[in-house]
Protein backbone atom coordinates (compact mmCIF):
# COMPACT_ATOMS: atom_id res chain seq x y z
CA UNK A 1 0.00 0.00 0.00
CA UNK A 2 3.07 2.62 0.55
CA UNK A 3 4.24 2.00 -3.34
CA UNK A 4 0.76 2.91 -4.18
CA UNK A 5 0.04 5.93 -2.01
CA UNK A 6 3.89 6.75 -3.57
CA UNK A 7 3.02 6.33 -7.11
CA UNK A 8 -0.36 8.49 -6.62
CA UNK A 9 1.95 11.26 -5.01
CA UNK A 10 4.46 10.87 -7.54
CA UNK A 11 1.27 11.48 -10.43
CA UNK A 12 0.82 14.63 -8.30
CA UNK A 13 4.05 16.00 -7.96
CA UNK A 14 4.59 15.35 -11.86
CA UNK A 15 1.53 17.06 -12.76
CA UNK A 16 2.39 20.11 -10.49
CA UNK A 17 5.57 20.48 -11.78
CA UNK A 18 7.21 19.36 -8.29
CA UNK A 19 9.70 16.70 -7.31
CA UNK A 20 8.30 13.27 -7.56
CA UNK A 21 9.55 10.95 -4.30
CA UNK A 22 11.82 7.97 -5.26
CA UNK A 23 10.13 4.59 -5.16
CA UNK A 24 11.19 0.90 -4.21
CA UNK A 25 11.17 -1.52 -7.26
CA UNK A 26 8.70 -3.93 -6.27
CA UNK A 27 10.90 -6.29 -7.82
CA UNK A 28 14.63 -6.78 -8.05
CA UNK A 29 16.06 -6.25 -11.29
CA UNK A 30 18.02 -9.34 -12.28
CA UNK A 31 21.51 -7.65 -12.56
CA UNK A 32 21.17 -6.18 -8.61
CA UNK A 33 20.41 -10.05 -8.11
CA UNK A 34 23.64 -11.39 -9.81
CA UNK A 35 25.52 -8.97 -8.07
CA UNK A 36 24.55 -10.04 -4.30
CA UNK A 37 26.78 -13.20 -3.11
CA UNK A 38 26.55 -13.03 0.32
CA UNK A 39 23.32 -12.37 2.16
CA UNK A 40 22.11 -11.84 5.44
CA UNK A 41 18.51 -12.42 6.77
CA UNK A 42 16.99 -10.42 9.53
CA UNK A 43 13.54 -10.23 10.74
CA UNK A 44 11.70 -8.97 13.13
CA UNK A 45 8.92 -10.67 13.35
CA UNK A 46 7.02 -12.00 16.38
CA UNK A 47 4.79 -14.64 17.52
CA UNK A 48 2.02 -12.73 18.15
CA UNK A 49 -0.74 -12.55 16.03
CA UNK A 50 -4.94 -11.32 16.02
CA UNK A 51 -8.07 -12.71 16.94
CA UNK A 52 -10.42 -10.00 15.24
CA UNK A 53 -14.34 -9.62 14.90
CA UNK A 54 -15.19 -7.13 13.35
CA UNK A 55 -17.80 -5.77 10.53
CA UNK A 56 -21.14 -4.34 9.73
CA UNK A 57 -23.21 -3.73 13.16
CA UNK A 58 -20.69 -5.82 14.98
CA UNK A 59 -19.22 -4.68 18.48
CA UNK A 60 -15.27 -4.71 17.02
CA UNK A 61 -13.07 -6.92 19.78
CA UNK A 62 -9.70 -7.78 19.20
CA UNK A 63 -7.64 -10.01 21.10
CA UNK A 64 -3.61 -10.32 20.59
CA UNK A 65 -2.74 -14.54 20.51
CA UNK A 66 0.75 -16.25 21.27
CA UNK A 67 1.08 -19.63 20.69
CA UNK A 68 4.30 -19.96 21.52
CA UNK A 69 4.79 -23.44 20.96
CA UNK A 70 3.69 -22.75 17.65
CA UNK A 71 6.94 -21.07 16.21
CA UNK A 72 5.58 -19.21 13.67
CA UNK A 73 8.53 -16.64 13.86
CA UNK A 74 10.76 -19.25 13.50
CA UNK A 75 8.79 -21.14 10.73
CA UNK A 76 9.21 -17.56 8.55
CA UNK A 77 12.73 -17.87 8.92
CA UNK A 78 13.54 -21.18 8.22
CA UNK A 79 10.98 -21.27 4.93
CA UNK A 80 13.47 -18.50 4.07
CA UNK A 81 16.57 -19.74 4.74
CA UNK A 82 15.85 -22.94 3.05
CA UNK A 83 14.68 -21.40 0.34
CA UNK A 84 17.69 -19.20 -0.68
CA UNK A 85 20.18 -21.21 1.09
CA UNK A 86 20.89 -22.63 -2.56
CA UNK A 87 21.36 -19.16 -4.34
CA UNK A 88 23.00 -17.29 -1.93
CA UNK A 89 26.01 -17.81 0.84
CA UNK A 90 24.27 -17.11 3.62
CA UNK A 91 26.10 -14.75 6.45
CA UNK A 92 24.46 -14.71 10.24
CA UNK A 93 22.32 -11.27 10.15
CA UNK A 94 24.36 -8.72 13.04
CA UNK A 95 24.37 -9.34 16.19
CA UNK A 96 21.78 -8.09 18.08
CA UNK A 97 19.35 -6.91 15.31
CA UNK A 98 17.80 -10.44 14.55
CA UNK A 99 13.95 -10.69 15.93
CA UNK A 100 14.07 -8.06 18.39
CA UNK A 101 11.21 -8.23 20.38
CA UNK A 102 9.50 -5.25 18.84
CA UNK A 103 9.84 -1.96 16.99
CA UNK A 104 8.13 0.58 14.22
CA UNK A 105 9.52 0.34 10.72
CA UNK A 106 12.28 3.48 11.17
CA UNK A 107 13.20 1.73 14.41
CA UNK A 108 13.84 -1.51 13.24
CA UNK A 109 15.56 0.19 10.22
CA UNK A 110 17.87 2.55 11.81
CA UNK A 111 18.65 -0.53 14.42
CA UNK A 112 20.04 -2.33 10.88
CA UNK A 113 21.96 0.32 9.71
CA UNK A 114 23.65 0.99 12.40
CA UNK A 115 24.30 -2.82 13.49
CA UNK A 116 25.77 -3.10 9.96
CA UNK A 117 28.30 -0.11 10.41
CA UNK A 118 29.80 -1.80 13.27
CA UNK A 119 30.29 -4.79 11.31
CA UNK A 120 33.79 -5.53 9.89
CA UNK A 121 32.53 -7.69 7.23
CA UNK A 122 29.24 -6.31 5.44
CA UNK A 123 27.05 -8.92 3.55
CA UNK A 124 26.49 -7.82 -0.07
CA UNK A 125 22.49 -7.53 0.68
CA UNK A 126 20.66 -7.87 4.10
CA UNK A 127 16.67 -9.37 3.62
CA UNK A 128 14.52 -7.72 5.54
CA UNK A 129 11.43 -9.39 7.07
CA UNK A 130 9.11 -7.52 8.86
CA UNK A 131 5.19 -7.61 9.78
CA UNK A 132 3.44 -5.86 6.65
CA UNK A 133 0.32 -3.65 6.42
CA UNK A 134 -2.67 -3.42 4.01
CA UNK A 135 -5.12 -0.82 4.50
CA UNK A 136 -7.80 -2.12 1.28
CA UNK A 137 -11.16 -3.39 2.56
CA UNK A 138 -11.05 -5.98 -0.42
CA UNK A 139 -7.88 -7.07 0.91
CA UNK A 140 -10.04 -9.07 3.79
CA UNK A 141 -13.85 -9.51 3.03
CA UNK A 142 -15.45 -6.27 4.42
CA UNK A 143 -12.66 -5.29 6.48
CA UNK A 144 -13.29 -1.82 7.84
CA UNK A 145 -9.27 -1.54 9.45
CA UNK A 146 -5.82 -1.74 8.65
CA UNK A 147 -4.94 -5.56 8.71
CA UNK A 148 -1.17 -5.31 10.60
CA UNK A 149 0.88 -8.34 10.80
CA UNK A 150 -0.22 -12.21 11.12
CA UNK A 151 -4.50 -12.92 12.52
CA UNK A 152 -7.57 -14.58 11.72
CA UNK A 153 -10.27 -11.99 11.18
CA UNK A 154 -14.10 -13.08 11.38
CA UNK A 155 -16.94 -10.55 9.75
CA UNK A 156 -20.07 -10.83 8.43
CA UNK A 157 -21.66 -9.24 5.09
CA UNK A 158 -25.54 -9.48 4.05
CA UNK A 159 -25.77 -11.72 6.95
CA UNK A 160 -23.48 -13.78 5.75
CA UNK A 161 -20.32 -15.12 8.11
CA UNK A 162 -16.71 -14.74 6.61
CA UNK A 163 -13.79 -15.32 8.82
CA UNK A 164 -9.84 -14.95 6.73
CA UNK A 165 -6.52 -15.68 7.65
CA UNK A 166 -4.27 -13.84 7.06
CA UNK A 167 -0.19 -13.01 7.23
CA UNK A 168 0.99 -9.67 6.14
CA UNK A 169 5.07 -10.19 5.75
CA UNK A 170 6.70 -7.49 4.44
CA UNK A 171 10.21 -7.96 2.57
CA UNK A 172 12.88 -5.58 1.93
CA UNK A 173 16.16 -6.24 -0.13
CA UNK A 174 18.83 -3.93 1.02
CA UNK A 175 22.42 -2.89 -0.28
CA UNK A 176 24.54 -4.24 2.46
CA UNK A 177 27.04 -1.64 1.64
CA UNK A 178 25.18 1.50 0.82
CA UNK A 179 21.78 1.27 2.57
CA UNK A 180 20.17 1.77 0.05
CA UNK A 181 16.55 -0.09 -1.08
CA UNK A 182 16.26 -2.64 -4.01
CA UNK A 183 13.37 -4.29 -3.64
CA UNK A 184 9.97 -4.05 -1.18
CA UNK A 185 7.38 -6.56 -1.67
CA UNK A 186 4.79 -8.47 0.13
CA UNK A 187 4.34 -12.46 1.04
CA UNK A 188 0.80 -13.69 -1.21
CA UNK A 189 -0.09 -17.02 -1.93
CA UNK A 190 -0.02 -18.60 -5.11
CA UNK A 191 -3.24 -17.52 -7.40
CA UNK A 192 -4.11 -21.35 -7.72
CA UNK A 193 -4.06 -21.90 -3.75
CA UNK A 194 -7.38 -23.24 -2.43
CA UNK A 195 -9.55 -20.43 -1.13
CA UNK A 196 -6.84 -18.17 -1.23
CA UNK A 197 -8.04 -14.70 -1.42
CA UNK A 198 -9.47 -12.87 -5.12
CA UNK A 199 -7.17 -11.69 -7.08
CA UNK A 200 -6.40 -7.20 -7.32
CA UNK A 201 -5.57 -7.40 -10.74
CA UNK A 202 -2.93 -10.02 -11.50
CA UNK A 203 -1.28 -9.47 -8.11
CA UNK A 204 -2.76 -12.18 -5.63
CA UNK A 205 -3.92 -11.34 -2.38
CA UNK A 206 -2.36 -12.47 1.43
CA UNK A 207 -5.08 -14.14 2.68
CA UNK A 208 -6.96 -17.54 2.97
CA UNK A 209 -10.90 -17.96 3.66
CA UNK A 210 -11.35 -20.53 6.75
CA UNK A 211 -14.92 -20.11 7.03
CA UNK A 212 -17.06 -18.81 3.25
CA UNK A 213 -21.02 -18.94 2.98
CA UNK A 214 -21.89 -22.81 1.73
CA UNK A 215 -18.43 -23.89 0.90
CA UNK A 216 -15.86 -24.17 4.21
CA UNK A 217 -16.32 -24.17 7.86
CA UNK A 218 -13.00 -24.30 9.47
CA UNK A 219 -13.84 -22.01 12.82
CA UNK A 220 -17.50 -23.64 13.73
CA UNK A 221 -18.35 -21.13 16.81
CA UNK A 222 -16.41 -18.24 16.90
CA UNK A 223 -15.86 -17.26 20.35
CA UNK A 224 -13.95 -14.16 22.24
CA UNK A 225 -11.12 -15.50 22.80
CA UNK A 226 -9.22 -17.70 20.63
CA UNK A 227 -8.08 -19.80 24.57
CA UNK A 228 -12.22 -20.91 24.03
CA UNK A 229 -11.42 -22.16 20.49
CA UNK A 230 -12.02 -26.35 20.21
CA UNK A 231 -8.71 -28.20 19.66
CA UNK A 232 -9.74 -29.13 16.35
CA UNK A 233 -10.39 -25.43 15.27
CA UNK A 234 -6.89 -24.50 16.90
CA UNK A 235 -5.30 -27.47 15.02
CA UNK A 236 -6.73 -25.71 11.92
CA UNK A 237 -5.50 -22.37 12.30
CA UNK A 238 -2.02 -23.56 13.31
CA UNK A 239 -2.01 -25.43 9.66
CA UNK A 240 -3.72 -22.60 7.70
CA UNK A 241 -0.60 -20.90 9.02
CA UNK A 242 1.54 -23.28 8.13
CA UNK A 243 0.39 -24.19 5.08
CA UNK A 244 0.75 -20.30 4.09
CA UNK A 245 3.99 -19.38 5.68
CA UNK A 246 5.37 -22.55 3.69
CA UNK A 247 3.96 -21.71 0.60
CA UNK A 248 3.45 -17.92 0.24
CA UNK A 249 7.48 -17.12 0.97
CA UNK A 250 9.31 -19.33 -1.84
CA UNK A 251 6.32 -18.22 -4.22
CA UNK A 252 6.60 -14.69 -3.31
CA UNK A 253 10.33 -14.80 -3.55
CA UNK A 254 10.74 -16.13 -6.72
CA UNK A 255 8.08 -13.90 -7.49
CA UNK A 256 10.00 -10.42 -6.50
CA UNK A 257 13.59 -12.30 -8.15
CA UNK A 258 15.46 -12.78 -5.38
CA UNK A 259 15.19 -16.39 -5.38
CA UNK A 260 16.57 -17.80 -8.52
Amino acid sequence: MCRIACHIATFLALALGLAACQITPANLAPEQAARIRTLAIVSTVNDNWLWENKGFLAFARTRTVNKADWRLAERVRNVTRTALAKSYSLVPAPPGIDSPPSSTRSQGRQRLMDALARMAFRPDAVLLIEHGTYGTPRNVQNASSYMVGLGVYRTTHLFEEYVSLYTMLSFEVIDGKTGVSLALFDAVMPNSAPFSGPSFGDDPLPFIFLNYPDERRIITTWTDSFDDQPVTSSNAVRAAFYDFIDKSIPFTLRKSGLLR
